[in-house]
């Protein structure tokens, strides 16, 4: 019998663990299928009779990557409880599989399904939790009950979002309330909320820039005009401040000053300069992943 050395490396998104079979499965069945082995695990695809051959050999080497997968994407405490199986059981990737559909996927029982309408239900949008964030929760929880008869509808997903999302989003949500209930879909309310909750953010960015650079400009304009007595000119003594006539003349709306327009006013220009500079050089978002790195395993031929 030959015995070959294999490296398995996969990612998925989150460790199984007590609270994430719907999403950690949809991981691993998407990794398993990548590794030609997801009908292994289902019992779609059974073993050759003739255990010699080139073909058995294929199927128990995909196999072995299956069980180690499999053992290798949950949480230590779980890989605790699957070690304990009788070694024919713990080999045989189809039988974890099931094992661990019949133990952490609570929307297979009643009682599990009420927790998950009740997790539903109570859950608000935290501070510090962007919109976005609390929405794929909503969706992850929603995702858990597909299928079955308490599976959650969107106009219910809907009236919990609009019910739970923050005082700053009144506007949107009002607005969003008046639509006909046709246009009140997941979706469409889903992106409304992204696009206010970006609007939000840029328009704080905007307001404390302001704030900073009119601080700047009061403290330099103190600064000049404590210069100017000091020279005995009675602040600016026979010159007149750029833009400010003496008499009267036009309001800015931005800055409050008189002496030159909205148009004109270099404290806008220069928040508008910085705003954009920030723009430039904020970073993308990209999503984080778990490499669980590699995992040496003997691929050995026997049956399972």
């Amino acid at each position: 019998m030959t015995s070959t050395r294999q490296t398995v490396k996969f990612e998925v998104a989150e460790l199984l663990n007590a609270r994430n079979y719907h999403s950690w499965k949809n991981d691993m069945r998407a990794v398993l299928t990548a590794d030609g082995a997801f009908k292994i695990v289902t019992r779609k695809e059974t073993p050759p009779n003739s255990e010699t051959s080139a073909t058995a050999r294929d199927f128990y080497r995909r196999a072995d990557r299956a069980a180690s997968m499999i053992n290798l994407s949950v949480e230590p405490t779980i890989r605790t409880v699957i070690s304990i199986l009788p070694e024919n059981e713990f080999n045989d990737p189809a039988h974890v599989w099931e094992f661990l559909r019949q133990k952490y996927d609570s929307a297979s029982l009643k009682s599990g399904r009420n927790d998950i309408i009740n997790r539903f239900h109570t859950s608000t949008m935290k501070p510090g939790t962007s919109v976005a964030e609390y929405i794929s929760c909503l969706l992850a929880i929603r995702q858990e009950l597909a299928g079955t008869e308490e599976a959650i509808s969107d106009t219910t997903v809907v009236c919990h979002l609009l019910r739970t999302v923050p005082e700053s989003f009144a506007i949107t949500v009002g607005v969003l309330k008046n639509k006909p209930s046709e246009e009140q879909t997941a979706d469409a309310v889903t992106a409304a909320l992204i696009e206010e909750e970006t609007s939000l953010a840029r328009r704080n960015d905007q307001v404390g820039s302001n704030l900073n650079i009119a601080g700047t400009t009061r403290q330099a304009l103190a600064a000049r005009t404590q210069h100017g007595k000091r020279r005995g000119y009675g602040g600016y003594g026979n010159r007149k401040p750029c833009g400010r006539p003496s008499n009267s003349g036009p309001r800015c709306f931005y800055c409050t000053r008189e002496g030159h327009k909205e148009s004109d006013c270099w404290v806008k220009q220069e928040a508008e300069r910085l705003k954009e500079e920030r723009s430039s050089q904020r970073p993308s978002a990209q999503t984080a992943r778990v490499n669980f790195g590699e995992y040496p395993s003997e691929t050995v031929v026997h049956g399972l």
